[in-house]
């Protein structure tokens, strides 16, 4: 008899979650490319205007970027081991990750139970040698590649960017669970060199 409550239990779990996953709100709806984008670039340029932001550069795939400082300490070479920090932000300043203890304090988010290190890369001749843990991690792939790429290429140690990356360029409809990113968010990251050797 205890069996058969245990599996009644279990089959009724079953249906619960089933029945929590057909919610109208979790369904994807598929958004023409083109669409979003104009979207997207509404929605980047609010962000850009309400900054105050005049001198915005694109990369070839439409990857937006500004630098902010230029910095005033090693310049980037190339096999250069570059290490730096980032805060990652939606454009309402919701902040999903950051390697900085500083921006989490001031967020309210710092958790003592993590390292704050930087993030290392190697900029080879052939691009950023950007491993692919950190892409998989930071699944932003293609625009989190290319827009860092383009601002390691020209910030100093000392210097600050900020990448602003489409959504077709980002996570799109599948953003990672857990860190509070919604279908087809612009994302921001701000770019922080600190050491190079």
């Amino acid at each position: 008899m205890k069996n058969i409550k245990g599996q009644v239990i279990a089959v009724m779990m079953i249906i619960t979650a089933s029945l929590y996953s057909c919610r109208q709100d979790t369904i994807v709806t598929s958004v023409d490319p083109d669409v979003q984008l104009k979207a997207d670039l509404k929605v980047m340029e609010a962000y850009v205007n309400a900054k105050g932001y005049t001198d915005v550069d694109t990369t070839e795939s439409g990857v937006w970027y500004v630098v902010l400082d230029s910095g005033n300490g090693a310049g980037i070479n190339h096999n250069d081991i570059v290490s730096f920090f980032i805060a990652g932000r939606l454009t309402d300043g919701f902040l999903f990750a950051t390697n900085i203890d500083t921006v989490d304090i001031n967020n309210g988010t710092y958790d003592e139970d993590l390292t704050y290190n930087p993030i290392i890369y190697t900029y080879t001749a052939d691009g950023w040698n950007i491993p692919e843990i950190i892409t998989n991690f930071y699944s932003y792939e293609r625009g989190y590649r290319e827009g860092l790429s383009k601002v390691l290429g020209i910030l100093k140690v000392g210097g600050r960017a900020q990448i602003i990356i489409p959504s077709g360029l980002a996570y799109s409809t599948n953003p990672p669970f857990g860190l509070g990113i919604p279908r087809n968010a612009v994302l921001v990251f701000d770019i922080y060199p600190s050491y190079v050797r």
